[in-house]
């Protein structure tokens, strides 16, 4: 976000509130017997090879009930930010009224956040353009696309993953040796995670400065600063 700020791009950060208990609280909800039967999925799917992962990803995301239900609202969230823009910003001292078009949006997001933006661009016709950071195609998976400009980037553990799903004209970028958390800025400021393999074996920082990026220029074909 910053990055993208310092090219004089406004950012707005969306944070939910609650989020994960609300995950927590749809898990508990389910029969043992569906947990058990998606935890097997997604074990499966870690030991597939590339082109399985796509084949087996589709029926996973489908199966994701719960993930779905919280995507589908937080795009719906979005689209509510957008809606009252104009009410955040007029809280920024000096802002003049109607001096930044907020009738578009180009939507980045990391994990889950990529799923969400993904939702929201079907749902919403500000949306310009999609970044996925190594997210999932989690939310109505009713076989619609996404129609705006979509950069898909992957992490290589995840490498591919997503690929029957996403449209056909998206923009694919997989960054080597890394794993889903080194598109967080966690990777850096905890080094030790690389050495748990929790993270890949790719430099941090180098990953990250390359996200950004890649990220900044793809939004810039769109819409030029």
């Amino acid at each position: 976000m910053e990055e993208l700020a310092s090219h004089g791009y406004v950012v707005m950060a969306l944070a939910h509130a609650e989020q994960y208990a609300e995950l927590q609280a749809l898990n508990r909800s389910q029969s043992s017997e569906k947990r058990k039967k998606d935890t097997a999925l997604s074990k499966q799917i870690e030991r597939a090879s590339e082109s399985e992962k796509a084949e087996l990803a589709v029926e996973f995301y489908r199966a994701s009930t719960n993930t779905n239900q919280i995507v589908v609202e937080r795009a719906r969230d979005t689209s509510y930010v957008l809606d009252n823009a104009n009410k955040l910003l007029e809280l920024i001292p000096g802002y003049k009224a109607d001096s930044i078009d907020i009738t578009s949006a180009n939507l980045v997001g990391f994990s889950i956040g990529g799923a969400v933006s993904t939702e929201a661009s079907l749902l919403d016709e500000r949306v310009q353009s999609v970044v996925n950071l190594d997210g999932g195609m989690y939310g109505t998976n009713d076989g619609t696309q996404p129609t705006a400009p979509y950069l898909m980037m992957y992490s290589s553990i995840n490498a591919g993953i997503n690929d029957n799903l996403i449209p056909s004209h998206a923009t694919q970028l997989t960054l080597p040796h890394s794993n889903h958390l080194n598109f967080h800025d966690i990777s850096i400021l905890l080094p030790f995670l690389r050495y748990l393999r929790i993270t890949g074996s790719t430099n941090p920082t180098t990953l990250i400065e390359t996200r950004n990026e890649a990220v900044r220029e793809f939004i810039t074909t769109i819409q030029p600063t």
